[in-house]
């Protein structure tokens, strides 16, 4: 009896592990709950490549109601950023905007399977409560990878073999006149 529960023990062990491994394989973003309505920093990480090959261009679809996006400069990687227009015009800091970042590109880099690294987002996030996917593609030396499904639950996310990087953002909670966040 006691050699059974050992085998089950370290089976339940190992299978936590590898799910753990596997949840940290993904390409997140970091922090993934903000405020509504704030300006927010964020990074996508990138924790591994396409299999064995190196990572040189990471492409960042910018979700819908982001207005102001600044992508962090990294040494070594060249920034591209593709404006798409807005179907009509909105106020932003007393001025009309009429286009908006829609992908930001890092490429040129070299970021080997065995590193990670971190590509940040400076942000001003929308006002309405909600998730904003942030869909990756990682193009590597050899193939690539789009990190770009959709969900609602954990357990679609966990169904997922690339879920997209994720924000979830939520009104402010006011006490005392502070923000808690």
């Amino acid at each position: 009896m006691r050699h059974i529960l050992k085998i089950i023990t370290t089976v339940s062990i190992v299978a936590v592990s590898l799910s753990a491994f596997q949840a940290s394989a993904h390409v997140t973003l970091n922090p993934n709950t903000a405020v509504a309505g704030s300006y927010f920093n964020g990074k996508i990480r990138i924790p591994h490549g396409c299999g064995e090959f190196a990572t040189t261009s990471v492409i960042v679809t910018i979700p819908d109601g982001i207005l102001s996006v600044k992508p962090e400069n990294l040494a070594g990687w060249k920034i591209d950023i593709v404006k798409k227009q807005l179907d009509k015009p909105v106020e932003y800091h007393g001025k009309p905007l009429t286009e908006i970042i829609d992908t930001i590109t890092w490429s040129g880099g070299n970021l080997p399977n065995e590193q990670y690294k971190d590509f940040g987002l400076n942000l001003k996030l929308p006002a309405d409560a909600g998730r904003l996917f942030f869909k990756t593609t990682q193009i590597c030396t050899e193939g690539k990878s789009a990190w770009d499904g959709e969900f609602t639950t954990p357990e679609e996310r966990s169904a997922l073999d690339k879920p997209s990087p994720y924000l979830d953002t939520h009104q402010s909670d006011m006490h005392a006149g502070h923000v808690m966040n």
